[in-house]
């Protein structure tokens, strides 16, 4: 089935032209999808993602124009329903005094707890 045929069907609610363009273009618009989140999701999230981008695409049927091609629409729902998707989730704002202790590459406080009962058992050895 041609891309403008299946367009044409999808608006008029043919569920089996949805069909045949989610097996058109579902490897694209995950392909799309992987390269934008950069292993910030799950495989699980990234299909569920496409599924949305599909969903997307059955709602707005009625509004896609069949004459214009399917997949920089595609591209750009995927790319929107991504970036809503990382804004959505909850990135902590302010790192933890020890992450910035290990990000700074300065020992930490057990390690520096470590250090000195090691030092306090050397001096206990040395002194018997």
């Amino acid at each position: 089935m041609k891309e403008q045929e299946a367009l044409q069907k999808l608006r008029r609610g043919d569920q089996r032209a949805l069909e045949a363009l989610m097996d058109r273009y579902s490897g694209y618009v995950t392909a799309i999808l992987c390269n934008l989140a950069r292993g910030a999701l799950a495989v699980e999230d990234i299909e569920e993602l496409a599924s949305d981008v599909f969903v997307k695409l059955w709602n707005s049927a009625a509004a896609l124009d069949p004459e214009r091609p399917l997949k920089p629409w595609l591209a750009q729902v995927a790319r929107n329903t991504l970036f809503s998707r990382l804004r959505r989730q909850e990135i902590p704002r302010t790192a933890l005094e020890e992450d910035l202790l290990l990000i700074s590459g300065e020992p930490g406080p057990e390690s520096l707890a470590e250090r000195r009962e090691l030092a306090g058992m050397v001096r206990q050895a040395v002194a018997e």
